[in-house]
């Protein structure tokens, strides 16, 4: 919980017990990611983030799951954190990690853990959706980004929803293309998101 930016204080707060029942209900030994990881993507300031990107729910592998959404460890793959760099690479930026936007972009899965090999297994949309609410009323000009239709659940307001990179493309390089990029372009403020 050292990881949790103060900022987020009030929320965490007020929902203590409930987070205190929930993770006492998960079984540590096959958690993803584990227990120490669940709140990493807590350490922004919800107060001055430029986006919140929300994906499906972590990693269901315990060596590639962090605690961040679409991140791996370094020396493995993600398929959807290609959109980063086609997108970055459009602005003269090459990435090879989520560092350079790890201040700016908080990464929040709609469940925050899962059980190893096992997609859904906890239930976290209740404690998520208070996340996005929070973010709202902290910080109004944040914009948000949802990828993919469990993801999508969690868009009460007006938040972009996009298609699941991976299920909705037979390459990567088929989903991203210009014609991506240029339609993200239209509605996700990347320039934002890179910090230029």
């Amino acid at each position: 919980m050292n990881q949790i930016h103060p900022n987020w204080g009030t929320l965490f707060e007020k929902n203590r017990t409930k987070l205190k029942l929930q993770l006492k209900s998960l079984d540590h030994s096959t958690l993803t990611p584990r227990i120490g990881d669940i709140f990493k993507c807590y350490s922004v300031d919800p107060t001055t983030i430029n986006a919140c990107i929300i994906d499906q729910g972590p990693h269901i592998s315990r060596k590639h799951a962090t605690g961040y959404a679409l991140e791996v460890p370094t020396g493995l793959t993600r398929q959807e954190f290609y959109i980063f760099q086609l997108t970055a690479s459009k602005y003269g930026i090459n990435i090879d990690s989520l560092d350079p936007i790890r201040e700016t972009v908080m990464l929040l899965n709609a469940d925050l853990t899962s059980k190893a090999g096992e997609q859904w297994a906890h239930d976290w949309r209740w404690f998520t959706t208070l996340t996005l609410e929070y973010i709202k009323k902290v910080n109004p000009t944040c914009q948000f980004i949802f990828l993919g239709g469990y993801a999508g659940t969690l868009n009460t307001f007006d938040g972009l929803k996009f298609a699941h990179p991976t299920a909705n493309a037979r390459s990567m390089r088929e989903l991203f293309n210009t014609s991506f990029f240029e339609k993200t372009e239209e509605s996700v403020q990347w320039t934002k998101i890179y910090g230029i």
